[in-house]
């Protein structure tokens, strides 16, 4: 959680290739941008939450994030093997 404009969900560390990462945000304020290499799902309306996922090719950290106008946020992740 934080403050800003741009939400991050820390790093989770993924042990495959293939798996899916899947990320979401509630703010206070509007998401503007899916994180980079994720897919944006929805971005809700009127209060602009967003639900992105990718399929990462290498085990390794991974992180969600989103660009929003700046204010209060928290920003989730889960992978699925």
């Amino acid at each position: 959680s934080g403050s800003s404009a741009s939400a991050n969900s820390g790093a989770a560390t993924t042990t495959a290739a293939n798996e899916l990462i899947f990320g979401a945000d509630m703010v206070a304020t509007t998401t503007t941008k899916v994180g980079t290499g994720f897919t944006s799902r929805v971005i809700t309306t009127p209060d602009g939450d967003i639900a992105e996922d990718k399929i990462v090719t290498t085990a390794g950290s991974n992180s969600a994030t989103a660009t929003l106008t700046s204010g209060p946020w928290v920003m989730q992740i889960v992978a699925f093997k």
